[in-house]
């Protein structure tokens, strides 16, 4: 584990609002004594060196770490050969009428934040820009006494309200409703009481307000002479790129964090913003969603504010919105790219491990979801310890389904543990990440968000499928660079899995064919699953055996439905009718019952060196058949006896489909059943065809057939020669 450390200064810097000044205070620390307890958010005066021991790359409640030393963690390539030697995800920072600089180029002062661009301040008021809290366009009405309310210039109201002494929560709240006074009977502000009666210490409640808070408070106020250029908008359908210093970014954070940004605090569909994220900070404080993991979450982001007000960050961050129009996307059916490599492991995590590689944001289509309300989930927990991501909901409208957002250059500052409800800051995390020529952080991170399913399998239908491999597709690849350059992997995991009810075992499949297509090896964590782990390796290094295209698996996925869904429910598993299809047309039979078979030399063979040890192993993996397992799954697929109406309307279908008995979920085939079915197989399978007949009249000219260079192994061999524990 990094040595991490966090440090601490105690100088009030609400002496002036300038740039410059900002730069040149913020850059002080007072070094004090060490401390080998938990870590204090905000004690005056101190710098905390932590060193822990715990596990942060756990994602899952409990230990992510084998109880056996030998257990198999990864299978599949290393890391390094994922990363591919690749070259950056974005070429240089260069203003262009697609991309909108705000700093002065280049940058000529190392270890200083750039320039701001232009020198003058320039204000636009209009719905293709960022309306800002501090243009002269943004009115408030205001009633003094009993006079009739006048309206004033809310900037004017930001800076009276936030000059004032704020010495506790109380205070903090009425600044913030004097210039959201709409809002007085809405918001609460119980969360963030909660944090400084129950959570803090008195000393760490003194230090905010007395030392923290005020920087806060400066850092906002200095957006006008920070930030001097409109910021436009990244709406829907158009492809454009923003980049600014990360001092810059603060400075936009710290007024979220103070509820400054006007028109952004209704979710109305008529209102303006209703396709964007929420900005500001309110929704944060309140306790109405529920308070649980809010304070963690507050503790990540005051941390941040502390980091940022003790030494004025330099780097640069790029937010590139990417958009493919329908017409652009790949032929799925006709695509001939192979496979490209995979490295699959249950330990680790995408932001842990995934250093040099593109990074995915498990996404909602506005981006961070729940980051300022309740949730806590994987988008959520990276806004929150790279907390410049969050800048992105101030400018990003709602994704569309051919839409992705890169985000390249941010820092991590924060350590965690646990997932959702357990969810805990642990602490500072130095973020040694090396820059590119333009001074951002090698970390590029791309948003895309899956489908939100209602009901479960409607994610098999072709329709459903092909918009999230478009999804992935527009994430992954990049336009930036010339074909046959060499791009780094893609790491990712069970992406849309958890409360979007996606099947992460399709959504590897997907993945891996979106990355294929793009050009990028992909690296997929499994949070700690390591049945899905053999699972997905199994059938990755069956289909790379058979040299399968990403244009033939497409086609394959296509009949799984068709195949596969009877009545509204699913009747054979997804990986079974994989192998059951390859194997068919791999090892062509005819027109009889042997067609749903293993060939003759598989049946009875025992897969090479499995002992009783190893056939122990196989079984603890459902996904990993036994001999007799796979021989049933790949046998037959039994007819479901008490639906007699669904199986006259499957013999009425162009190929014989025989139903499987839904077993609690599992992807075992009602194996008592298969012998009884063999002469109904056979007489179906000599009117209607075959399942192998019926793909090959899909594509005619289908390559699966051909005889592949590598010689070919037994289905069993894919799972035997898995690595296996001593």
């Amino acid at each position: 584990m990094r040595n991490h450390h966090e440090k601490r200064r105690g100088k009030n810097i609400m002496e002036s609002v300038n740039s410059d000044m900002l730069s040149e205070s913020l850059g002080s620390e007072v070094k004090a004594e060490c401390s080998d307890n938990s870590p204090d958010m905000l004690s005056e005066n101190s710098v905390v060196y932590e060193e822990t021991s715990v596990d942060v790359k756990t994602q899952i409640e409990g230990d992510n770490m084998p109880e056996n030393e030998n257990e198999v963690l990864r299978c599949g390539a290393t890391l390094d050969e994922i990363r591919n030697g690749s070259a950056p995800c974005l070429p240089p920072v260069i203003p262009s009428h697609d991309h909108t600089v705000f700093f002065q180029l280049p940058i000529v002062t190392c270890g200083q934040p750039p320039k701001p661009h232009p020198d003058n301040l320039r204000d636009s008021w209009d719905t293709d820009h960022v309306r800002m809290p501090f243009s002269k366009h943004s009115l408030y009405p205001v009633q003094e006494g009993g006079e009739q309310s006048q309206l004033r210039q809310r900037w004017e109201l930001v800076q009276e309200a936030l000059l004032k002494t704020i010495m506790s929560c109380q205070q903090l709240e009425a600044v913030i409703l004097s210039y959201n006074s709409k809002y007085s009977e809405r918001w609460d502000f119980l969360v963030l009481q909660l944090l400084f009666t129950e959570v803090f210490s008195e000393d760490e409640t003194s230090n905010f307000f007395s030392t923290l808070l005020p920087q806060i408070i400066q850092l906002a106020l200095q957006l006008p002479t920070l930030l001097t250029a409109p910021v436009p908008l990244l709406v829907q359908h158009r492809n454009h790129t923003l980049s600014f210093s990360q001092l810059q970014i603060a400075s936009l954070l710290a007024n979220a964090f103070l509820c400054t940004f006007p028109r952004r605090n209704t979710a109305k569909r008529q209102s303006e913003y209703a396709r964007y994220p929420d900005i500001n900070f309110n929704r944060l404080f309140q306790a109405a969603e529920g308070a649980v993991p809010k304070p963690e979450k507050l503790k990540c982001l005051l941390h941040y504010f502390r980091r940022v007000c003790s030494r004025a960050p330099d780097g640069v961050v790029t937010y590139a919105r990417r958009y493919v129009n329908h017409s652009d996307l790949p032929q799925w059916d006709k695509s001939q790219k192979l496979l490209t490599k995979l490295h699959i492991t249950s330990q680790g995590t995408i932001e842990d491990d995934g250093e040099g590689l593109l990074q995915v944001d498990f996404a909602n289509k506005r981006v961070g979801g729940g980051v300022l309300g309740r949730g806590c989930v994987q988008e959520e927990i990276r806004f929150v310890i790279c907390p410049e991501l969050i800048a992105a909901r101030l400018f990003t409208e709602a994704l569309d389904s051919t839409e992705a957002l890169l985000v390249v250059g941010c820092e991590r500052f924060s350590n965690y543990t646990g997932y959702s409800n357990t969810f805990e800051w642990k602490g500072n995390y130095e973020d040694m990440t090396p820059r590119d020529s333009s001074g951002r952080r090698m970390c590029s991170i791309v948003a895309i968000d899956a489908l939100k399913l209602g009901n479960r399998n409607v994610q098999y239908t072709p329709s459903n499928m092909h918009r999230e491999l478009n999804k992935a597709y527009v994430g992954f690849h990049c336009p930036e660079f010339q074909p046959g350059e060499r791009l780094a992997g893609v790491a990712s995991g069970n992406w849309g899995c958890g409360a979007y009810r996606g099947d992460a075992k399709l959504k590897t499949l997907l993945q891996l064919m979106a990355a294929s297509q793009a050009g990028r090896h992909l690296a997929y964590f499994t949070f700690g699953d390591a049945k899905l782990r053999d699972q997905v390796y199994h059938l990755y290094t069956y289909l790379t055996d058979h040299q399968v295209t990403v244009g033939q698996l497409w086609r394959l996925l296509c009949k799984y439905y068709e195949h596969s869904f009877r009545g509204g429910r699913l009747i054979t598993e997804l990986y079974p009718f994989l192998y059951q299809a390859l194997s068919n047309k791999s090892n062509p039979v005819g027109t009889t019952s042997a067609s749903f078979a293993l060939s003759a030399r598989h049946i009875g063979t025992r897969p090479r060196g499995e002992g009783n040890n190893e056939c122990k192993w196989l079984n603890k993996n459902r996904g990993a058949l036994n001999d007799k397992e796979l021989e049933d799954a790949l046998a037959a697929l039994p007819v479901d006896s008490d639906n007699c109406n669904a199986r006259k309307s499957e013999n009425e279908s162009p190929f014989k489909c025989i139903k499987l008995r839904e077993t609690c979920g599992s992807s075992y085939v009602n194996q008592g059943s298969v012998g009884k079915q063999q002469d109904t197989v056979a007489t179906s399978d000599k009117q209607k065809g075959t399942l192998l007949q019926y793909l090959e009249q899909c594509d005619t000219n289908s390559s699966l057939t051909a005889r592949s260079p590598i010689p070919k192994r037994k289905i069993s061999d894919y799972f035997a020669a898995a690595p296996r524990p001593k």
